[in-house]
């Protein structure tokens, strides 16, 4: 019996999703200019033909990955509350980072390649960035701490210094994610993450 037209729409997304999956993992890891189109096919198990199906290059492919992996990462972190009182902002973001970690396999990748972005050689900038730079969560959090400083609830210092040692926490539990997988990972305790910040 003849497939009906949502059977192959059906198919034809779960196609497509299976190569987006599968590069955002490669692109997390290995970085974008490591990673050749015919990795990406092997790993997803498709041809060079399906593969030019859905997108016209590698840089296509990873402008797509980039407007739909942005606009999650947008969503999820839209629950949070950037205003409030610092050390009641910082203990939510904590919380909120540690709990991304702990779901879909997908948010241990996305969240390993923000952080290590500006480790990678020849990264394209996404076509499509629907917030600026000064409206995104890790300049958010920069704002938490500088507030957190002059209301005298942080520790006092250089506010990016006490940032990367805090998103290298992050940058190692993704990490320590991505390899054990949901089954053998043990998050972490999110008010280890925010006392990095906070005075005693």
């Amino acid at each position: 019996m003849p497939r009906s037209k949502e059977d192959f729409k059906e198919v034809s997304q779960k196609r497509e999703s299976t190569i987006l999956e599968t590069s955002l993992r490669l692109f997390a890891l290995q970085g974008y200019s490591a990673v050749s189109i015919d990795d990406i096919t092997k790993a997803s198990k498709c041809s060079h033909g399906l593969f030019y199906h859905y997108f016209s290059s590698k840089q296509d492919l990873f402008d797509k990955l980039m407007s739909k992996v942005i606009k999650q990462w947008e969503n999820d972190y839209s629950v949070i509350d950037f205003e409030q009182n610092p050390v009641f902002a910082i203990r939510d973001v904590s919380r909120f980072l540690i709990s991304y970690l702990s779901g879909k396999d997908s948010n241990a990748y996305i969240l390993y390649m923000f952080l290590t972005f500006h480790l990678q050689k020849n990264i394209p900038i996404p076509k499509e960035k629907t917030k600026s730079k000064r409206q995104g969560p890790f300049a958010k959090l920069f704002e938490i701490v500088k507030r957190g400083q002059e209301q005298d609830l942080f520790l006092q210092g250089e506010p990016l210094d006490y940032i990367r040692v805090y998103l290298a926490c992050l940058q190692g539990l993704s990490y320590t994610r991505i390899h054990l997988g949901i089954k053998k990972f043990k998050p972490l305790n999110p008010d280890i993450l925010a006392n990095i910040f906070l005075k005693k």
